[in-house]
């Protein structure tokens, strides 16, 4: 099935068959880039989970932190500290789904051309890649632009306050 994908990336408006997106929307809680790529994970893993059987699956993502989170989780060592972490509500949920022997997470370097492939594996990881960046990219062009300057402003303001308190202490 891969061959047979692999050739739609070369069309003159390449197509993406087989990857599905699971969710688009503003992440829960704090808006990082690594929570979300964390919740990203969390999504895709909650949906194969209930699948039954749970079949084998492989996530892939480019965020590092997702990849060291997953392994912490896989060892068990996160609850004790769970409080000592950032986003100690989605490791917990993520624990909870993640089966150990089933699920393999794969760290892919973002951002690559589909040209920069090397072999049709390290272009289905790119095609892999890409398609979450699109759907990414989706889900901020659908917030209205209202809310993504208010959101903005936000941020410029809580950094400023931030700034103001450290010079003041």
């Amino acid at each position: 099935q891969k061959n047979e994908v692999l050739d739609y990336l070369f069309l003159p408006q390449p197509k993406f068959p087989f990857f599905h997106v699971c969710g688009v929307g503003i992440v829960p809680g704090e808006q990082t880039v690594a929570r979300a790529e964390l919740f990203a994970v969390l999504v895709a893993a909650t949906d194969v989970s209930r699948l039954d059987p749970v079949p084998f699956a492989d996530f892939f993502t480019d965020a590092s932190y997702v990849c060291r989170i997953v392994e912490i989780v896989k060892q068990g060592y996160y609850r004790p500290i769970l409080h000592k972490f950032s986003n100690g509500d989605l490791i917990s949920l993520l624990a909870e789904v993640w089966h150990i022997e089933k699920f393999s997470i794969h760290k892919v370097k973002s951002h690559r051309k589909l040209e920069s492939a090397i072999d049709k594996e390290d272009l289905w990881r790119i095609a892999g890649n890409t398609c979450a960046d699109i759907a990414a990219n989706t889900a901020y062009q659908k917030v209205p632009s209202e809310i993504r300057s208010l959101a903005d402003e936000i941020v410029a303001h809580t950094e400023n306050e931030t700034c103001m308190l450290e010079d003041h202490l």
